[in-house]
């Protein structure tokens, strides 16, 4: 219910108990030498908000936001150095009216209410070639017992003799261990 209330942009509560407001459109104003402004106004701005939280699902979203950027090799080189960690150049587009109009990072960012890690990521799936699937909490525990180790222990406790108290032997089918022994023995 969380991951869905936060793909749709409502309020909801984190992991920690916090209560996380909704995502609320505010009108952006970047002063970039594109015009983003002027390019795309408060209305489509609103309109590619609301479509890109009205779909409800992380996984289109990622996709959206892969589809929207486009990678391209480096256009301009700031540095003087032979080894950039710079290695490619990205173009932000919004869908306005069905045509791609080209605009700043920050601007896009505004826009989508997205952060830069949001950004890295679907990038990194979209070059990986690896589809844009929410897996989160889709994986196996990383600490998870085999279960042939639950097997291993299960058969080792059959293992050790047991027997049953004098106290309650017509009573009762309960079995015990020595007294004798301890974990330490156990291990060994």
């Amino acid at each position: 219910i969380r991951k869905r209330r936060r793909a749709s942009g409502v309020e909801y509560t984190s992991t920690s108990g916090k209560i996380v407001p909704a995502t609320r459109f505010n009108c952006v104003d970047c002063h970039c030498p594109l015009k983003c402004n002027e390019r795309v106004t408060v209305e489509q701005q609103q309109t590619v908000h609301t479509s890109f939280y009205g779909s409800g699902d992380w996984s289109v979203q990622i996709a959206f936001i892969a589809a929207q950027i486009k990678v391209s090799n480096i256009a301009h080189r700031y540095t003087k150095a032979p080894h950039s960690r710079r290695a490619f150049s990205k173009l932000y587009y919004l869908p306005v009216a069905g045509i791609d109009v080209r605009v700043c990072k920050t601007f896009f960012k505004s826009v989508l209410k997205i952060s830069d890690g949001r950004i890295a990521r679907a990038t990194h799936k979209k070059q990986s070639s690896r589809p844009c699937v929410d897996q989160r909490g889709r994986h196996p525990p990383h600490n998870e017992t085999s279960d042939s180790q639950i097997t291993f222990v299960k058969e080792f406790i059959e293992r050790i003799p047991k027997y049953h108290s004098h106290y309650c032997r017509a009573r009762t089918q309960k079995q015990y261990l020595a007294p004798t022994l301890t974990i330490a023995k156990l291990y060994e």
